[in-house]
C-alpha cells in the first residue's frame, strides 16, 4: 500500500469510531482489520473488529454500518509480519 493510500485507509477507519480517536501519525501504517470474537469478564461473548496498525492495534464494537464504538487501544511493542489465511 503506497503512503497516499496508507494515510487514506487510516483516516477512514479514524472516522469510523465513536468517540473520535485519532489515528494518523507519521511513521503508522495499516497492516489488516479481522473481525473477531472476544470474551469478557462475564462471560459473554461479543463480535468486535481489531484494526491491526504498525505500532498500535484498536478494537471496537460494530454499531451501525461502517461505525464502531471505541473499546480499546494497545501499543504494540514487538512485530512480526503477518500473512491472513484465505480459506
Amino acid at each position: 500500500m503506497h503512503n497516499q493510500e496508507n494515510g487514506l485507509k487510516i483516516l477512514e477507519i479514524q472516522n469510523s469510531f465513536s468517540p473520535a480517536v485519532t489515528l494518523l501519525e507519521a511513521g503508522r501504517k495499516f497492516i489488516m482489520q479481522d473481525d473477531l470474537k472476544k470474551q469478557n469478564r462475564s462471560g459473554e461473548v461479543e463480535a468486535l473488529t481489531f484494526f491491526l496498525f504498525s505500532d498500535i492495534l484498536i478494537y471496537g464494537k460494530k454499531i451501525r454500518g461502517s461505525k464502531y464504538s471505541f473499546r480499546r487501544m494497545l501499543q504494540v511493542v514487538y512485530h512480526a509480519t503477518v500473512n491472513k489465511c484465505h480459506r
